[in-house]
C-alpha cells in the first residue's frame, strides 16, 4: 500500500494510525495488505536466485516476475521466467501468503512464449505462443489458449 501524492503532505501521526489500523485488520480478518503481497511475491522472485560455485561449470539460476495477480484466502498467482544459462522456462507458481512469510502451493511451466495472461473472476486465462512441428527452436508460432481455475491449493487446467 504506497503512499500517493496526495496523502504525502499528511501528517506522519495519521500514516501510522492508517498502517496501525491495517494491520488490525490483517489481524482480525487474515487478508494481507497489498504492500505484504508485494513484499512476499519479490521474496519469491529472490528466493530463484542461486549463486553455483565458481569452480564448477555451471549458471546462475534467476527468476525474473512478469507479472501477479491476487486470489481469494491469500492466494498468489506469479507469471515469472526462470532462466539459467541459455536455458529459459516462462513459468506459473501458486503461493498462499502468511503473516510469516509465503508458502509455494503449485507451480507450471510453459512450453513456448506466454503472450499475454489474464484473470477473470478466480479463472487465469493464458495466450501462449507453443511449437509446431516445423517451428525452429526460436520461432513458436502455435497460438493456444490455456485456462486455469484455482482449487483449493492446486492450478487447475480447464
Amino acid at each position: 500500500m504506497g503512499l500517493t501524492e496526495n496523502s504525502k503532505s499528511k501528517p506522519h501521526c495519521f500514516v501510522l494510525k492508517s498502517f496501525g489500523l491495517i494491520a488490525l485488520f490483517v489481524s482480525l480478518t487474515g487478508y494481507a495488505t497489498e504492500q505484504q503481497i508485494q513484499q512476499q511475491v519479490d521474496a519469491f522472485i529472490q528466493s530463484q536466485y542461486k549463486d553455483h560455485v565458481l569452480e564448477l561449470v555451471s549458471d546462475n539460476e534467476i527468476g525474473q516476475l512478469k507479472r501477479f495477480y491476487e486470489h481469494s484466502g491469500g492466494r498468489v498467482s506469479i507469471f515469472w521466467i526462470y532462466q539459467t544459462g541459455n536455458v529459459w522456462l516462462e513459468k506459473l507458481t501458486l503461493i498462499k501468503v502468511q503473516d510469516d512469510g509465503y508458502s509455494e502451493l503449485s507451480s507450471i511451466s510453459f512450453n513456448g512464449v506466454v503472450d499475454s495472461t489474464k484473470k477473470i473472476g478466480e479463472q487465469l486465462v493464458i495466450q501462449l505462443r507453443t511449437y509446431d512441428e516445423s517451428d525452429p527452436r526460436c520461432c513458436p508460432s502455435k497460438k493456444t489458449t490455456l485456462r486455469y481455475r484455482i482449487y483449493n491449493s492446486d492450478l487447475v487446467k480447464l
